[in-house]
């Protein structure tokens, strides 16, 4: 066991990895990253295994199932005016949703994810020749990435694991607990309806027991996927950002003052050469923040509108399963991911923006009494890099609020204030 952790310390830690030294691949320093995209078919420099087409029909196929089997049940909870069962199909129903709406952006937009891989490999390469000397820098960075990607993941899977394994355990305690001949309504991981089908009853129990797990299964495969990608590619954008701000801050290092005309034609060359590398950094960072508004703007949109729903209703469900002397453990779970997966994105908004806007800071923080007269040369270049980086971000959109922590932390509160008001009026 000991050393089994230890290996798992290395990989996390990344050990086995001499960065500051050796060429890395991008692909081989996000190995876990690698895989999924190559599962979902977004690799852009290499042949498709066959296995890879069933990936999105897998996932598609039981996200549109499952999202069938919640409309049914949603009418059934109407029907019986059972308001806790209607609005536990309801939360299942937008999260199918929102699967589906991601898997539908991977296939439309993967144009955009090999601009976001061309650019990785591209910055990879630049860190390790031409810039080796922000390398360290670089790659610590990217090594908290790292961390970050994998925790996420490792806390989705957890979640996936402890809902299957909840609805095995109830199953076990059923077959040990029940009494030959007295019918009793078997566990499911959840209970849909559809029409007049006895899921109680062989072998359409069994199915529906397998289908519930394999959804769950599904799930969990997509939004490791679509997680792991966000975390990445924003993080991506901060470090251009970082190569730009470090840039910025060398742009005068071994400039003083003039001395004769042929001295201003050299020193005046030289601070053009690292405007035009900063200028090429600065833009390249934006393409890619273009290529990631483009896939992720309308997840993003849809996040912002459900999260305080649909955090309330998983909140609800699981406070009335208590009430009536049992544990919706499904809710409860499910309630913990969706505070936790909403989360990361707002965040990493937020450090994104304030990222962008430290451009500006370290324009201002640049010693300009070291360049004298030459601060004409850099001054319009200057200007224009600070006035980009205040205006705000292309994934800000019209009726709707920043994407914040901030914003993230309103709908919490909505969420509560409604949750509160659930609970009083006794639905």
């Amino acid at each position: 066991m000991s050393n089994l952790l230890k290996k798992f310390e290395a990989f996390y830690n990344k050990t086995h990895l001499d960065y500051t030294k050796e060429d890395v691949d991008p692909f081989q320093f996000y190995v876990n990253f690698y895989y999924l995209a190559k599962a979902f078919q977004i690799m852009d420099n290499e042949p498709k295994p066959k296995w890879t087409y069933f990936s999105a029909i897998f996932v598609g196929f039981c996200g549109t199932l499952a999202s069938i089997l919640c409309l049914t049940s949603i009418y059934f909870g109407i029907r019986e005016s059972n308001v806790s069962y209607t609005t536990e199909f309801f939360t299942y129903l937008v999260i199918m949703i929102y699967k589906l709406l991601i898997l539908t952006s991977l296939k439309l937009n993967l144009r955009h994810y090999h601009n976001f891989l061309c650019e990785l490999r591209k910055d990879f390469k630049y860190v390790c020749k031409e810039g080796a000397k922000y390398r360290v820098r670089y790659f610590e960075n990217h090594l908290l990435t790292w961390k970050i990607s994998l925790s996420a993941a490792i806390f989705v899977i957890a979640i996936g694991i402890g809902m299957i394994l909840f609805g095995i355990l109830t199953l076990i305690i059923y077959l040990y607990t029940h009494e030959p001949g007295k019918r009793v309504n078997r566990p499911l991981p959840f209970h849909f309806w559809f029409f007049d089908v006895e899921l109680e009853q062989t072998p359409t129990y069994e199915i529906s027991f397998v289908f519930g797990c394999t959804c769950m299964t599904s799930h969990v495969f997509m939004f490791i996927f679509s997680l792991q990608t966000n975390i990445i590619w924003i993080r991506q954008i901060m470090l251009k950002a970082d190569l730009v701000i470090w840039s910025i801050q060398e742009l005068l290092v071994d400039i003083h003052s003039i001395l004769d005309k042929e001295e201003e034609r050299r020193l005046s060359g030289i601070l053009k050469e690292r405007m035009r590398d900063i200028i090429i950094k600065h833009q390249s960072m934006y393409r890619l923040l273009d290529d990631y508004s483009a896939v992720y703007k309308k997840v993003l949109m849809y996040e912002q509108v459900v999260n305080a729903p649909i955090v309330c209703l998983t909140a609800y469900c699981t406070a009335v399963s208590i009430d009536e002397g049992h544990l919706n453990a499904m809710s409860l779970q499910l309630f913990i991911a969706l505070v936790v997966v909403l989360f990361i994105p707002s965040y990493l908004c937020s450090l994104l923006a304030d990222k962008i806007i430290s451009i500006c800071d370290a324009c201002c923080d640049i010693p300009y009494w070291r360049a004298g007269p030459l601060m004409k040369v850099l001054k319009p270049y200057l200007v224009l890099i600070m006035q980009k980086s205040l205006q705000p971000l292309v994934l800000k959109s019209a009726g709707l609020k920043d994407f914040s922590i901030q914003t993230y932390s309103n709908n919490l509160t909505t969420a509560y204030s409604w949750f509160n008001m659930m609970r009083q009026a006794n639905l």
